[in-house]
């Protein structure tokens, strides 16, 4: 394989995912890289028609996108180039001769998902006329801000319901504790799954979530409402937040979907570049577009209920007026993240490697 090739698939492993389910596949065609969706690996309720993984496999070409550049090729993306193979997302055409261009692969490495408290400092002007100015080079995608404590308490508030419905939904709760790696050690040799210690729960927390793994711990344990506990705890760590932000899709089309998650990655990037704290707070408005879709089974009707209040209010507050909003996130100043993520090696994404 061109060594070029391999570190641009790296780079576009590295790209944020669901449950860190990360859903691609590449192969390796002369001059090109496809890009595939793999649909098994996000079976979760947030991943309705592939949202969420299409969502992932955005992000991820936008990396990829990236370090062509970084490493000196032009990328012509093309998407969806088969439509009689609905998993074949991408192709990306590289050409060498390109003065290298870009400044944020080095900030691919970097990236990370923040859940620590933050600090309640608003963006400064710079920082958001950086964000704000990514908008306009995706088609398909829009990218709203909103800062102010009244706003951010609201939004804080609808973002938690998220934690309640995990924790009160076996459908949910199952998929979550399926990922959840207890060990460093255990994330480490699976690459894959949500590591504990990136949740930022202290050591008495990390026990009682270990013991609500087990479904008949959690119903008995939410008869004395600890559910809805967690969720006002978090509600208050989110009302310290900087800023939300939300990313809008045109459209549920699965290309504007990917658009939008390139633009999730963009964005997410010129953050970390300046040094802003991100986190992904996306499960809400995931469960908002599978209702939408018509995938009501597995929610009761109270839960959905929670969700389409809670999606009125989150468009409301950001003045969303077309468009469906596909991804929320929180940002502002805090300290590093006390882990990260793991990811699977390259052999285990690249097609050529399974059929060996």
């Amino acid at each position: 394989m061109n060594p070029d090739f391999e570190k641009i698939i790296e780079a576009g492993s590295r790209a944020p995912s669901g449950d860190n389910s990360q859903p691609w596949l590449f192969d390796i065609d002369d001059n090109s890289i496809v890009i595939y969706n793999n649909v098994n690996r996000d079976s979760s309720l947030y991943n309705y028609n592939q949202t969420a993984s299409l969502i992932a496999i955005g992000a991820c070409i936008e990396n990829m996108i990236i370090a062509a550049g970084h490493f000196g090729y032009t990328a012509d993306l093309v998407l969806f180039p088969d439509l009689s193979v609905s998993t074949k997302v991408a192709i990306i055409n590289l050409s060498a001769g390109l003065t290298p261009v870009g400044d944020l692969y080095g900030h691919i490495i970097d990236r990370c998902n923040n859940r620590k408290a933050y600090q309640g400092i608003d963006l400064d002007e710079g920082e958001r006329t950086a964000l704000l100015g990514i908008t306009n080079n995706f088609d398909g995608a829009s990218l709203f801000l909103v800062e102010g404590r009244e706003s951010v308490a609201k939004l804080s508030e609808a973002g938690g319901k998220n934690e309640k419905l995990v924790l009160e939904n076996y459908w949910l709760h199952k998929f979550l504790f399926d990922q959840i790696a207890w060990s460093a050690e255990s994330a480490a040799s699976s690459g894959e799954g949500v590591y504990v210690k990136t949740l930022e729960m202290p050591p008495p927390a990390q026990l009682i979530f270990k013991l609500c793994s087990n479904w008949k711990v959690m119903k008995f344990f939410n008869k004395f409402h600890l559910a809805d506990l967690i969720c006002q705890q978090n509600t208050q760590l989110y009302k310290k937040t900087g800023a939300y932000g939300v990313v809008v899709a045109r459209s549920d089309s699965p290309r504007d979907i990917v658009q939008a998650g390139r633009m999730i990655e963009k964005v997410w990037l010129s953050a970390t570049k300046l040094g802003l704290s991100f986190n992904a707070m996306a499960g809400l408005v995931l469960l908002a577009a599978r209702i939408r879709q018509g995938g009501t089974e597995h929610l009761t009707l109270a839960e959905q209920e929670v969700v389409r209040s809670s999606y009125s209010e989150i468009i409301k507050i950001f003045g969303i007026q077309h468009g469906f909003a596909l991804f929320v996130f929180r940002l502002g100043h805090s300290l590093p993240p006390s882990a990260r993520s793991y990811r699977m090696p390259i052999k285990r994404i690249l097609c050529s490697s399974l059929t060996e």
